[in-house]
């Protein structure tokens, strides 16, 4: 029997509030996505904060080279700053 899809929507989403989803909750989301089939030929950057210890950055990345991660990474910041503050 075929699972069916949740029709659930995570209170993050509904509040454009990533702090009430934890890292492990938003990666197992991402990959449901590639497993059924949403996202396809995908590239992906995740970056990670630790902000309890003096701001660490750091990211893993597949799939690019280093201009495309820079590129990704400024069409993003545009995509997102649409997503919060729409016109």
């Amino acid at each position: 029997m075929k699972k069916s899809e949740s029709t659930i929507t995570h209170i993050a989403n509904i509040r454009k509030d990533g702090t009430l989803w934890s890292v492990k909750d938003m990666l197992s989301d991402a990959i449901k996505e590639i497993d059924s089939g949403k996202r396809k030929n995908i590239k992906a950057i995740v970056i990670f904060l630790d902000d309890e210890n003096k701001y660490d950055v750091g990211f893993n990345q597949a799939g690019m080279k280093a201009s495309e991660m820079i590129a990704l990474l400024e069409i993003t910041k545009d995509i997102i700053k649409e997503y919060i503050f729409p016109k």
